[in-house]
């Protein structure tokens, strides 16, 4: 590989595209917005496609640009544990992993027996903190795959877990190398360079963590991802949906957006449309991240909405945690995880 771009907040390249869900050409701008996040300069456009009407970034930042847009302390590249991640072995985790997902040798990080899920409500918190987490189903001996690994956190909770042939796609130099460092296989490149060059129906698994939305051609790579599943294979992901309770309120300012490293923006039935062919048994789980309402309030703090002052309070208060824990019951939250089956 050649050297990566180091970031900068410089203005970047940016170069026309057809849309990446159905390739026409002709698009309409929808809205505009800066990087408020790492502040990159410049203005970047989000277009709808006039057939299909899929939202994209258009212009968007030219390829050899795109590493060059993470910051050194851009978290999924550091090698620190992530919360969302991670998910403790408490008694009652043990006891759904074992019993629903088929890890039947593992230990309890807390004294005391896994529970059984005799409860409805321990079962669909289990479930869902499973969802989630993207854990797998276990298959002893089985290949898995995690696209975009970061520094390896999720590759590190799943060989706890049990699982021992583990790879990585990773094109972020300085985590790939920490990937490495702790043992597993990695590959130092962009995903649709890299995932060619394993052979079709080798892995049991492939997740990905929040990546699909910073590709250019997010439907292609999925194509990619159902060719390389064995027949019944595991695809775990998450990403964001802007048909959401906090893309609806924040408009503009939504940190869906994350302009100019999210590079398209889905609703549901695009999910569905990038499933529908290759994938079955399709599962959504929403997460609940106040992240995701505090950030925009904060941004649009400055025109004195006072919903905005609502929202910060609440998400400061006691009740704001149970309070976003119901949104994502209710399907209103925009971080979502979906578990599906190769056909």
């Amino acid at each position: 590989m050649t050297q990566p771009p180091t970031f900068t907040r410089r203005p970047v390249a940016l170069e026309r595209c057809s849309c990446p869900k159905c390739g026409r050409a002709e698009s309409r701008v929808v809205l505009s917005g800066p990087d408020r996040l790492h502040g990159i300069a410049g203005e970047f456009v989000v277009a709808e496609c006039l057939g299909c009407r899929f939202w994209y970034q258009n212009p968007h930042p030219a390829a050899d640009e795109i590493l060059g847009l993470y910051p050194p302390n851009y978290l999924p590249h550091l090698p620190t544990p992530i919360p969302e991640v991670t998910w403790p072995l408490t008694p009652a985790a043990v006891g759904y992993l074992r019993q629903k997902l088929g890890y039947p040798d593992l230990v309890s990080d807390q004294s005391g027996r896994p529970w059984p899920l005799s409860g409805w409500l321990t079962h669909r918190v289990q479930q869902w903190r499973a969802g989630v987490r993207l854990v797998p189903r276990f298959i002893a001996g089985g290949k898995l795959l995690e696209i975009g690994c970061g520094a390896g956190d999720r590759l590190r909770f799943l060989r706890r877990l049990g699982w021992s042939e583990l790879h990585g796609i990773e094109p972020v130099r300085r985590a790939a190398a920490a990937s490495r460092t702790i043992g597993f296989a990695i590959r130092e490149d962009a995903v649709e360079l890299a995932l060619p060059s394993y052979p079709d129906e080798h892995f049991d698994v492939i997740v990905a963590s929040m990546v699909l939305e910073h590709l250019l051609r997010p439907f292609d790579v999925v194509r990619l991802v159902a060719r390389k599943l064995r027949a019944g294979g595991e695809f775990l992901f998450s990403t964001v949906v802007r048909d959401s309770l906090d893309a609806r309120l924040f408009g503009a300012f939504w940190s869906g957006f994350d302009f100019p490293r999210h590079m398209v923006y889905f609703r549901k039935s695009d999910l569905r449309d990038l499933l529908k062919d290759d994938f079955t048994d399709i599962v959504y789980y929403h997460q609940a991240d106040l992240i995701d309402f505090v950030r925009p309030a904060t941004w649009r703090r400055h025109a004195g909405l006072l919903v905005d002052r609502w929202i910060l309070a609440l998400a400061r208060s006691r009740i704001g945690r149970p309070l976003n824990w119901l949104l994502a019951s209710a399907a209103l939250t925009c971080r979502v995880s979906i578990r599906c089956r190769r056909r």
